[in-house]
């Protein structure tokens, strides 16, 4: 964070993406740094102090509107579907990042499904009628000696940086 907050300083930020986050209400001195920031977009579902600090604040999705994947540091998984349709046009942090990455098509389910390409439709099904599964090694399973494997998050994240000189910092909530 002091990292982020001294390039903020030094004009060395153009553009500050906060995803679902509020860094001026609980970093010292981020509220002073954001004035250097060119441009600013939060992503939240709440109205905040650092949604009030930003040039753009995009409307977020509560966890219950929209896809998602999880994995369990034994290997298992999880797929979570929406449990109501959205209640308004937002997005998700998986949404925002897809398309900073130049995706176009706003596709939840495609997304996390694609991200279980081994499991066929009965799979698929039962996975989600179960609520937890073990992927078969071909999905990478998690094991002593490979990491669990990365979310359709994180498999974008790498793709991206592979692909161009976009950087993205995550730094965990302190909150959590």
């Amino acid at each position: 964070m002091d990292a982020l907050v001294a390039d903020m300083r030094g004009g060395r930020v153009d553009m500050l993406v906060l995803l679902e986050t509020n860094p001026l209400y609980t970093a010292p001195g981020f509220a002073e740094a954001m004035r250097h920031v060119a441009h600013a977009v939060h992503l939240g579902r709440y109205r905040d102090e650092t949604a009030s600090a930003a040039e753009w604040h995009l409307p977020a999705l509560h966890p219950f509107e929209t896809w998602s994947d999880l994995r369990g540091m034994d290997g298992s998984a999880s797929i979570v579907q929406p449990v109501l349709a959205p209640l308004s046009d937002g997005r998700s942090a998986h949404d925002m990042v897809d398309l900073l990455l130049g995706g176009v098509a706003n596709d939840p389910l495609g997304r996390v499904r694609s991200t279980w390409p081994a499991l066929d439709d009965a799979a698929w099904t039962q996975a989600l009628r179960d609520g937890v599964f073990h992927p078969p090694a071909s999905v990478g399973a998690a094991s002593a000696a490979a990491p669990r494997q990365r979310s359709t998050l994180t498999q974008a994240l790498v793709a991206a940086e592979a692909a161009s000189a976009l950087e993205l910092l995550f730094r965990p909530d302190e909150h959590l």
